[in-house]
């Protein structure tokens, strides 16, 4: 209220009044050729032209009155914040004078450096790379329920970056002699996750569109579930017990499950995947789309791009090349989905730096 007044609480200044009311003239003046008598009297236009121009000035003095309120809301400077920003000057000139120093390092002393500072890596781990193994391979599955089978093995492996993921799972693993079995869920995002020393993991990644009886995958996103009562043999799920598989016989476990309904699907989503339009609307599409992934397409095409894309680096691919290829907007966008899928750089996934990953790397690299 006080703002949209300023006008009105200064008419008593005899220089403000005057300054209005050579507005108000100039303002007929110039639009004196608009008056048309069949619209009213010249005293209502002339009313009309004043109120504008007196609207205008409030406007103006508003803007004035709110610039004025942000400006006098900024603390000076006191003696503390002049500190601050020398400190930080004085640690940008150390910064270039680190980084110049580090240019002359031998190649080699330089390399285990960057590891050490730029991809958090222990000293051991950046000066011994071989030491740290996470063994990681992926197979293709020929099962319209199953889209890959995987196997790991981890040693001095404390944690490992998770990369973001369309399928949910089944994730069987021992670990000193106990045995553990998951389900896992889709991932939006990258992250970290634990990695026990020593520790062998069988996973089974279910194809987009399926999802379990017991548990709706959008119940599962970005989360996972530990199954009680796992044996070296045996997990029990949906109220029964099954057979632990292993890497050669997990697409048998997948069949006995879709058997006995544990497993279902919604073939619409299987259709859509496969480029067909269904005769439904766009919107049900969507909706079933999201009720059987618990992700939107959108999203399922961002993450399946950025992991392809991830591959085609670590095998060299340029990132001009990958770019083009996969219909990124330009390198920043590509650089931007990695970080926020994969966590980590093009540069990372073509050194190999960076620490472990949950990504099978050595895949052929095909677009």
């Amino acid at each position: 209220m006080g703002n949209d007044h300023g006008v009105a609480r200064r008419v008593d200044d005899p220089h403000m009044v005057a300054d209005l009311v050579a507005d108000v003239f100039l303002a007929v003046m110039e639009s004196a050729h608009t008056y048309r008598p069949g619209r009213g009297s010249e005293v209502a236009w002339l009313y009309g032209v004043a109120r504008n121009t007196l609207s205008a000035e409030r406007r103006r003095s508003l803007r004035e009155s709110q610039l004025t309120d942000r400006v006098s809301r900024r603390r000076p400077l006191d003696s503390d914040d002049i500190a601050r920003l020398e400190e930080r000057i004085d640690a940008e000139q150390l910064a270039r004078r680190a980084f110049k120093a580090m240019a002359e390092l031998p190649e080699g002393e330089r390399a285990v450096l960057e590891l050490v500072v730029l991809d958090q890596l222990t000293v051991t781990e950046a000066a011994y790379p071989s030491l740290v193994v996470l063994r990681f391979e992926t197979r293709a599955s020929d099962s319209p329920w199953v889209d890959t089978v995987w196997t790991c093995s981890s040693e001095r492996v404390a944690e490992m970056t998770s990369v973001a993921a369309v399928c949910w799972g089944l994730v069987f693993w021992e670990f000193e002699g106990t045995a553990y079995a998951n389900i896992s869920g889709p991932e939006t995002r990258t992250g970290t996750a634990p990695v026990p020393e020593g520790a062998t993991f069988v996973g089974i990644e279910f194809a987009v569109g399926t999802w379990l009886r017991a548990v709706p995958t959008s119940a599962l996103v970005d989360r996972g579930v530990e199954l009680p009562d796992a044996t070296h043999r045996t997990f029990r799920l949906d109220g029964l017990r099954w057979e632990t598989p292993g890497p050669d016989d997990a697409e048998a476990l997948v069949d006995r499950l879709v058997r006995a309904g544990a497993v279902v699907r919604d073939p619409l989503v299987a259709e859509v995947r496969r480029g067909h339009r269904p005769v439904v609307s766009e919107r049900t599409v969507e909706r079933r789309f999201r009720a059987a992934t618990g992700l939107t397409q959108g999203a399922v095409r961002q993450i399946e791009r950025v992991r392809k894309a991830s591959v085609l680096l670590a095998a060299g691919i340029p990132v001009a090349d990958v770019v083009s290829r996969l219909e990124y907007f330009d390198e920043p966008h590509l650089a931007r989905a990695l970080r926020r899928y994969v966590g980590r750089t093009a540069r990372q996934l073509r050194e190999g730096t960076g620490g472990a990953i949950a990504l099978a790397l050595d895949q052929p690299a095909t677009s």
